[in-house]
């Protein structure tokens, strides 16, 4: 596992991320709202750019700024290719959406009770 390389930066600042360009089977995911490029945390988007390669629709992610647990978000009927995968749900409790995942490359935060 990595580590964030975005301690200090506050979360929603974006000031770790780069815009990347959608991948084809996002293009439609995103077409409503007229997206071709998201934004992502630089230390993350490897992972993500292989979550997309295996066809997963990801609706967003964090880091985790060196704060939180790093998050993938993945669309609802992803969900069970994830767990294929060996992604662990993130634990944020039941009326949080379902289909939040613990980042694999992305090292656990200490204070973490899931560690």
């Amino acid at each position: 596992m990595g580590c964030c390389q975005c301690d200090g930066v506050a979360m929603g600042s974006h000031k770790a991320a780069v815009l990347v360009d959608l991948p084809p089977h996002m293009l439609d995911y995103y077409r409503s709202s007229g997206k071709t490029a998201v934004s992502v945390d630089r230390c993350i988007l490897p992972e993500v750019q292989d979550l997309w390669a295996a066809g997963i629709r990801t609706t967003g992610c964090c880091c985790g700024h060196g704060v939180e647990v790093a998050s993938i978000c993945v669309d609802e009927d992803d969900i069970s290719r994830m767990n294929e995968l060996g992604y662990k749900r993130h634990d944020l409790g039941p009326d949080m959406y379902h289909g939040i995942f613990r980042s694999k490359t992305i090292q656990e935060q200490p204070n973490d009770p899931h560690n």
